[in-house]
């Protein structure tokens, strides 16, 4: 489905990159694949699920990292506009969702998430089409000690045309307060989104750079 006509693309986008609110299916994916994604008709009215809105976000931005040592310095990153509560929803991951058989063509894509880890293996890559999402940072290296944030598998809804689309998604949270309270003040406006992108990704990474 195409960005809607009147919407306009968030600031600082890139020109390189397709911006698309919702997410987009590889045509390669099979019907198992496809199942998977879905919740089963018989229970779909039961799923708890947030909607996906197909504009964006007035409580986030895309800003430039100017902050000396930032590992993403001369890049972009993901802020907050606005003060975002602890638990809050931030914002869904969007981008491309493939299964096995596109598994080569994203190996290498810094932007590519585990979208499902079960028997049936999905990924969503946000390397050259996504949301704000693909901006979102690893707190590594970025002068803080810990996340401030978190990815989560959810439940989204969202508009497909005249169709009503239930399906799995990675969306991003403030961190919970927890019993110690540390993050009991969520995410303050003009902070850097922060998550944590997790040791396989590094791991990973230094595989490719060692090789």
């Amino acid at each position: 489905m195409p960005l809607p006509a009147k919407q306009t693309l968030p600031r600082n986008w890139p020109s390189s990159i397709t911006y698309t609110p919702i997410p987009v299916h590889s045509p390669n994916l099979s019907s198992t694949e496809l199942r998977t994604l879905h919740p089963p008709r018989s229970t779909s009215s039961l799923v708890p699920a947030l909607k996906i809105p197909l504009h964006s976000p007035s409580y986030i931005s895309i800003l430039p990292i100017t902050t000396p040592g930032h590992p993403a310095r001369g890049q972009h990153g993901l802020f907050a506009a606005e003060d975002l509560r602890p638990g809050s929803h931030i914002i869904f991951y969007i981008g491309f969702v493939h299964g096995n058989s596109d598994k080569e063509n994203h190996s290498t894509s810094d932007y590519d998430l585990s979208l499902v880890r079960e028997a049936v293996k999905l990924g969503v890559d946000g390397e050259q089409m996504g949301n704000e999402a693909r901006f979102v940072n690893d707190y590594r290296g970025a002068l803080v000690q810990a996340p401030n944030a978190e990815f989560r598998d959810v439940w989204a809804e969202y508009a497909h045309g005249k169709e009503t689309r239930i399906e799995r998604c990675i969306a991003i949270f403030v961190r919970e307060a927890g019993k110690s309270g540390k993050w009991k003040n969520g995410i303050r406006r003009g902070e850097e989104i922060l998550v944590s992108y997790g040791k396989g990704f590094w791991g990973a990474r230094k595989e490719m750079d060692e090789a």
